[in-house]
């Protein structure tokens, strides 16, 4: 059975997410009553917005893990960071999850510029475009491993990309 690498709590939280959006739209869309949440400590514990919240974070852990350069703790060490990259990895996760909750509401278009860039930006860690401020990231298109093979008695150096360094494994 395969071993689960997943966060269980998500890279935004919902006070953060009210720093990126107006309450006033995140209150009508968590709201099942019809009546928006006005008040500030049930929004900030309304479980549809924790769920949001939750998926959008499953959803960068899913992009990351693809790309290769990115693992769960590596994204809970920035999230626990104080840095630009913190504000960076929960704004991202605000913004699909407030995508997710005006689908919710059957309307996304209204934030579907937020949204696609969200996804672009995504693809562009998956694919090695964009990165997060780790040293051994920032590096990775500078290191190569050389490795002496020797094959029918003629020695040629090989080149060993490493997964973790480069996004895929190149054997």
């Amino acid at each position: 059975m395969p071993s689960l690498n997943s966060t269980t709590s998500a890279y935004c939280s919902p006070s953060e997410m009210l720093t990126f959006f107006d309450r006033r739209i995140i209150g009508m869309l968590v709201s099942d009553t019809g009546s928006p949440v006005t008040d500030l400590f049930q929004l900030q514990t309304n479980t549809n917005l924790q769920e949001a919240l939750m998926l959008a974070s499953a959803e960068v852990e899913a992009a990351c893990a693809r790309g290769g350069r990115y693992n769960k703790d590596d994204l809970i060490a920035i999230y626990n960071s104080n840095t630009a990259a913190k504000r960076f990895l929960a704004w991202l996760t605000a913004s699909i999850a407030l995508y997710r909750l005006w689908q919710r509401r059957g309307d996304p278009s209204l934030v579907v510029g937020d949204f696609t860039s969200a996804l672009q930006y995504l693809e562009m860690l998956e694919t090695g475009k964009r990165i997060f401020p780790f040293t051994e990231t920032e590096q990775a298109g500078r290191r190569l491993e050389f490795v002496d093979v020797t094959f029918g008695g003629d020695t040629r150096d090989l080149v060993v990309k490493f997964s973790r360094l480069l996004g895929q494994t190149n054997l």
